[in-house]
């Protein structure tokens, strides 16, 4: 987990970096390891950064080789290493070992468009000198955070509400259509939060921003498509197992060790063995328990057993 955030002001004022450093320190939590800012003029962004791949030389924010484009990210991208290659195939040249410098480089490459080559979780802010253009990018699902307000003829964006909050005055006016969603269903729909002033960039769209103001763009949508093939059961299974082995596969990548959390249902425990067989060695799997275990409201026991038959390391702590 890190977090990102930055300022582009529509009127040609140069952004003060006090700002952002009080954006990034507001989000410090999600990212203990190391800060990095960057400002040119009329914008400016910052980072916090959880370290996980390339330890020593992965800091933010990243750019091309001609620093023109930089890049500022909160996530992680599966297929790197594959990207890589091909770019070094192109004759671009890394000076990192991190998924970060790769997003730069793909930017030169194709654009915007180059989201559609990643396999991953993003939330991705990218500033191109030469266009004075700046670019918001969400995963297709959503999975990582990106807020955004315009205010006093602003675009603020940040991982979390709070650091927005922290660059400038912005009205902490509820929005009843937020809250309500929120109360109902412990989620807030499409792009609304719980303040009026205060969006969330929709998952599978992206933010193109410059002088002139900026406009909303969706990239992905889910899509069905008709299978016409009647594979049977026993094929189905085998495909399954198939493709979800190769995606536990790819989030194993990490400079850092890992864990699972484990709730004790069918999908944390199915992560968990097949994270167990990946790796050939005792997963650490992580669990918490809510209230009296007598209440039925903990799944302590469900995941110590589920554990053990995965022969994982159980950690588990009750919260009362």
């Amino acid at each position: 987990m890190c977090g990102i955030a930055g300022i582009l002001n529509f009127e040609d004022e140069p952004v003060d970096r006090r700002r952002l450093v009080k954006m990034a320190e507001s989000i410090r939590h999600r990212g203990p390891d190391d800060d990095g800012f960057f400002t040119t003029g009329a914008f400016g962004m910052a980072m916090r950064r959880l370290s996980i791949i390339d330890l020593n030389t992965g800091a933010q924010p990243i750019f091309n080789e001609a620093g023109s484009v930089s890049v500022i990210f909160n996530g992680e991208i599966y297929n790197h290493k594959s990207l890589r290659s091909d770019l070094e195939g192109r004759g671009h040249v890394f000076k990192t070992a991190s998924d970060t410098e790769v997003i730069a480089h793909l930017y030169e490459e194709s654009g915007a468009d180059f989201v559609h080559l990643l396999r991953g979780m993003f939330a991705i802010a990218i500033w191109d000198e030469c266009e004075k253009r700046l670019l918001l990018i969400r995963d297709r699902l959503g999975v990582k955070p990106l807020y955004y307000a315009v205010h006093n003829g602003e675009l603020i964006f940040g991982s979390e509400i709070k650091c927005l909050f922290a660059a400038a005055d912005i009205p902490r006016s509820p929005d009843p259509a937020g809250i309500d969603s929120y109360l109902r269903t412990q989620y807030a729909p499409l792009d609304i939060t719980a303040f009026k002033g205060v969006r969330k960039l929709r998952a599978g769209h992206l933010i193109s921003a410059g002088a002139s103001g900026f406009e909303t763009k969706q990239y992905w949508e889910v899509n069905f498509p008709s299978i016409h093939d009647d594979i049977g059961e026993a094929e189905a299974i085998s495909r399954f197992r198939e493709m979800f082995m190769q995606s536990v596969e790819m989030r194993l990548m990490s400079d850092v060790p890992l864990g699972s959390f484990l709730s004790g249902g069918i999908d944390s425990g199915a992560v968990t063995a097949a994270m167990s067989r990946l790796t050939g060695e005792p997963v650490r799997a992580f669990t918490i328990g809510f209230g009296d275990e007598a209440t039925g409201f903990s799944e302590l026991d469900e995941a110590r057993i589920t554990a053990k038959t995965c022969g994982a390391n159980f950690h588990g702590r009750l919260v009362r």
